[in-house]
């Protein structure tokens, strides 16, 4: 159930980030105030229950959070800007391609091939998303492409992190603490590129 709200909270999130460019702000302001809402929430939730779970943390589990938050930031950066070059449904297809990078990433980590099942079940979905999209049009800004692209990588890279190096962190501090990075960075890159536009 939680994993079925998420995707659908996920998916009006971007569907409803061109209307947001349409208002006159841009990629970098989305990412920034998304990642603002989350941290108030979660920082609270964490305030009100897990507290000292926060205190608790060695400086490298800190660091290596910060790290994870700061590739994923990347490839949430990337997907918002695809959106404002090609349709939402071709940057989500190029989107997720995540599952295979991040099946790949894996096995190169491990030195060995990855397993048959898990490429075949991978490429299963994703064409089977594209089947259910109908979107290809070679007439499309290819740049939308290029940076859903990244994201699916940026997506791959922190989920592999994640998976690798903060397997032993609460999931809810890990996840606050990289998206407190991830709001540091995305910020100052805002504002010192004068990008901030709240639109309309």
């Amino acid at each position: 159930a939680v994993v079925v709200m998420a995707a659908f909270v996920i998916s009006i999130n971007n569907v409803l980030a061109p209307l947001v460019y349409a208002t006159g702000s841009n990629p970098l302001t989305l990412v920034t105030v998304r990642f603002a809402g989350f941290i108030l929430m979660c920082g609270a939730w964490l305030a009100l229950r897990r507290g000292p779970v926060l205190r608790s943390l060695s400086r490298r589990d800190t660091l290596e959070c910060g790290g994870a938050g700061i590739v994923f930031t990347g490839g949430a950066c990337c997907l918002l800007f695809g959106f404002a070059y090609a349709p939402v449904s071709l940057v989500v297809l190029v989107f997720y391609l995540y599952p295979l990078m991040t099946i790949g990433l894996d096995a190169l980590l491990d030195r060995r091939w990855p397993e048959a099942r898990q490429i075949v079940c991978a490429v299963a979905a994703l064409a089977g998303l594209a089947l259910s999209l109908q979107v290809l049009d070679d007439r499309v800004d290819r740049t939308g492409l290029v940076f859903g692209f990244f994201a699916a990588l940026g997506l791959a890279g922190s989920f592999t992190w994640s998976g690798r190096r903060l397997a032993h962190i609460d999931s809810t501090v890990s996840t606050f603490l990289m998206s407190a990075s991830g709001f540091v960075l995305v910020t100052a890159v805002t504002l010192a590129s004068g990008r901030f536009d709240a639109g309309a």
